[in-house]
């Protein structure tokens, strides 16, 4: 009998202290826009359609991805960070693609908004640096944004993808 109160008290309390800290973390987040976590990064999008927006992100404020096929795409991008401070030009823009129809085995993506990497660049004498597009970690392509700040290209969904935008042609800086 002393102890089945034992083992309730014990169950109350553990029952007090979970609920108890759950309502401490809700409390802390209320004043976070949803897109953000309770360390302030913005967390991705994870979407189906042909349209992907990241809306309110500070460091790609106008990132956009278009399909000309039905698919399923987690969405991030996020800056570029030095010492542990934000460097406004660089950065990631990173996605996992896949068909929504196994049928569907590539699709035209349009994306817009990669200007956000030339964000603190002021000197408009030099040419802009160029953007590499990786797949799965290995680099792709280099190129170099038109003025509209568009890219176009086609894209292989036989399988999931990870696909990411970088200033730099390797993923390790040395």
């Amino acid at each position: 009998m002393r102890r089945r109160k034992s083992a309730i008290v014990i169950l109350v309390l553990v029952g007090l202290i979970i609920t108890t800290s759950l309502s401490l973390a809700e409390e802390g987040n209320d004043s976070l826009p949803p897109e953000q976590n309770q360390h302030g990064y913005h967390l991705p999008l994870d979407a189906k359609g042909k349209t992907f927006e990241l809306k309110d992100n500070p460091y790609f404020p106008n990132l956009k991805i278009t399909s000309t096929e039905e698919v399923h795409i987690i969405l991030e991008a996020f800056p570029k960070l030095e010492d542990g401070k934000v460097i406004t030009t660089g950065g990631m823009v990173s996605f996992i693609i896949e068909p929504l129809n196994s049928a569907v085995t590539s699709t035209s993506l349009t994306i817009t908004g990669l200007d956000g990497f030339y964000s603190n660049i002021t000197d408009t004498s030099k040419p802009l640096p160029l953007i590499y597009r990786h797949q799965d970690g290995l680099m792709q392509e280099k190129l170099s944004l038109p003025e509209s700040g568009g890219y176009i290209y086609n894209q292989d969904l036989s399988k999931p993808h990870h696909i990411f935008f970088l200033l730099t042609a390797g993923t390790i800086e040395i």
